[in-house]
């Protein structure tokens, strides 16, 4: 599946019927002389020989088509049918639950508290993401290196509570990854400019997009509306298969097959959001690459267009990917449930679970790289994964793309921004209690802290996964598209290449 073939060296708007491999400027061999050695152009072809930098898959975008269209009409198909179980179940016995627990609502717990509070942690956290975003254009290195340093540190501090608290099992793992990301980061320091270089082109093409941030809520607000639909669904399910008396006490659940169905149509919503940002963000950060002149404003050209084909053509394409992720976690969540319900041998189901978070991290892996070219030229996903492995494979960039210091940095400025919006959670907690009237006493601070950190993260991790799509988007235009690169951005070129000659010698020469 994953044997390079070698295709067209196409151009970015140059479309295509069939493929061919070019050896030299006359010779053209079909893919059923490919099993036989070659030489032409100076370059010998087999089976067994190691591809030529000289020879790469390089996509070119493909006709305005459906692709992937059965996995579409699915994907609508359970969301149609989840809005009907709401609609005809789960409305229905949310105002039963409703009227049995009027009596009850001088105990309940109030809302305005949670209202406030996250409504203030939203708009900080808003302002967060604003500095967050210019101090990691103006000192990339600098955040790069922090947040690796930190990465360390709480490992650190992960081993010493644990030792301090009598966990010694905790201590021993702790101190464990701390040596494990202490030698990483020893490891890795040395290529820090060269994913500070990716970091700055990725944000300046974010930048000069900038509709893309509000892409992603639009897409980020439908997903929680689902969510809301989702929720009632399985209210409406549960009602219909437990059965509960006078005192509240109820027995019965859905059977194991219902649960599959309603946490594989949860995820598979979820995947396919993500996912279309991550389709759209590609298509724009390719757009602005290969023709600034059409992706360089907030709602440019560049964006409308990226986020129609994520949405049109290429949307059997994302709910192809998304659905195998789903429905692997969907196998994890029935794992986890049965661990936690003691239902089954505990030995098995954590080796289970541990084994189906392997395969979710290797398919999570190939649709990021996969999706890219989904949203650079518009292949279907089995045929955009194989390229771009392909491509990453001749370019001799497998190592590059596991080294993922951006991500890391990424995921702590997300932390640090949640950290800091929880403490600014408990400021309308500890300024007004009976904003949190109906909790236990004493606990008013924790739940604003709580609050704020959630909508600070979740916030946050919508921003800065914009960018993460974008810095993946620049490492496969780079491979496939120096030139264009420095014909269009040569000063964000020029740093890049620098970058790269440092942190990857071996390949100063391919481009």
């Amino acid at each position: 599946f994953f044997s390079p073939p070698i295709l067209d060296k196409g151009n970015f708007h140059q479309n295509h019927n069939n493929r061919r491999t070019h050896l030299g400027d006359d010779e053209i061999m079909t893919e059923s002389d490919e099993k036989h050695s070659i030489t032409a152009g100076g370059v010998v072809v087999n089976d067994d020989s190691v591809m030529d930098a000289e020879i790469y898959t390089k996509g070119e975008k493909q006709p305005n088509q459906c692709r992937d269209p059965f996995f579409a009409v699915l994907y609508y198909i359970h969301v149609v049918a989840i809005i009907a179980v709401a609609g005809v179940l789960g409305i229905p016995s949310l105002t039963k639950n409703s009227q049995l627990k009027s009596d009850a609502s001088k105990d309940s717990v109030e809302v305005t508290g949670i209202v406030v509070t996250a409504v203030t942690s939203a708009f900080f956290t808003f302002l967060c993401g604003i500095g967050a975003l210019f101090l990691m254009m103006r000192f990339a290195t600098l955040v790069i290196q922090i947040a690796l340093i930190l990465s360390v540190v709480l490992s650190l501090l992960v081993a010493i509570a644990s030792f301090a608290t009598g966990n010694i099992v905790g201590g021993c793992l702790g101190l464990f990854f701390f040596l494990m990301s202490a030698c990483y980061a020893w490891c890795v320091w040395s290529r820090i400019p060269f994913a500070a270089a990716n970091l700055n082109v990725g944000l300046t093409a974010v930048k000069a997009n900038c509709g893309l941030t509000v892409v992603a809520y639009g897409l980020t607000f439908s997903a929680i509306i689902y969510s809301i639909i989702w929720s009632v669904a399985v209210a409406g399910v549960f009602t219909q298969t437990t059965v509960c008396d006078a005192s509240g006490n109820c027995t019965g659940k859905p059977n194991a097959g219902i649960m599959f169905m309603l946490f594989l149509s949860y995820f598979w919503a979820q995947q396919v959001c993500t996912n279309t940002i991550h389709v759209t963000v590609a298509g724009t950060v390719g757009t602005w690459w290969y023709a600034p002149e059409e992706a360089n404003s907030c709602c440019s050209q560049g964006v409308k267009e990226s986020l129609q084909r994520a949405t049109t053509y290429s949307f059997g394409s994302i709910c192809f990917g998304s659905l195998l992720v789903a429905i692997i976690q969907a196998l994890r969540q029935l794992v986890e449930n049965a661990r936690n319900n003691d239902d089954g041998n505990a030995i098995l189901l954590c080796l289970a679970e541990c084994i189906l978070a392997c395969i979710q991290s290797i398919v999570e892996y190939f649709n990021k790289w996969a999706f890219i070219y989904v949203g650079l030229y518009g292949y279907s996903y089995l045929e955009a994964g194989k390229n771009v492995m392909t491509l990453f494979e001749a370019k001799g960039f497998s190592t590059i793309i596991t080294d993922d210091l951006v991500g890391n940095a990424l995921t702590m400025i997300c932390l640090g921004i949640g950290l800091v919006a929880g403490l600014v959670g408990i400021i309308p907690a500890a300024g007004d209690k009976t904003m949190f009237a109906g909790v236990p006493p004493g606990s008013e601070i924790f739940i604003g802290f709580l609050i704020g950190f959630i909508v600070g993260v979740v916030i946050s991790s919508i921003t800065l996964g914009v960018v993460a799509s974008s810095v993946n988007t620049v490492i496969v235009c780079y491979a496939e598209g120096p030139a264009e690169f420095q014909n269009n951005h040569p000063e964000l070129s020029q740093e890049m290449k620098e970058a790269w000659q440092k942190a990857y010698p071996e390949l100063a020469n391919w481009n």
